[in-house]
């Protein structure tokens, strides 16, 4: 099992990118709860302005995804929740 987070400024629709992280098997934690285009950045700069991507390898179940709204940044704070199966 791992996990992959950090400031990617990645674009939901920026298939090279996007496509490397799937490409590996890893999925998207903001696509996997429903949500792929709410952004993650305090200060949005275009609709689906996600700076800040989790991925996780297929064997984990992601239990919450969430994003606050604390602004002590140009980055919101995220939130996952996973467990083993």
């Amino acid at each position: 099992p791992a996990i992959v987070a950090g400031d990617m400024n990645m674009h939901p629709t920026d298939a090279v990118s996007v496509g490397r992280f799937e490409g590996a098997g890893l999925v998207d934690a903001a696509d996997a709860t429903g949500d792929p285009c709410r952004t993650t950045s305090a200060e949005p700069t275009s609709s689906c302005d996600r700076p800040d991507w989790v991925w996780v390898t297929p064997d984990l179940d992601i239990a919450r995804f969430a994003i606050g709204d604390a602004s002590a940044s140009d980055h919101l704070p995220i939130e996952v929740t996973v467990t083993l199966p």
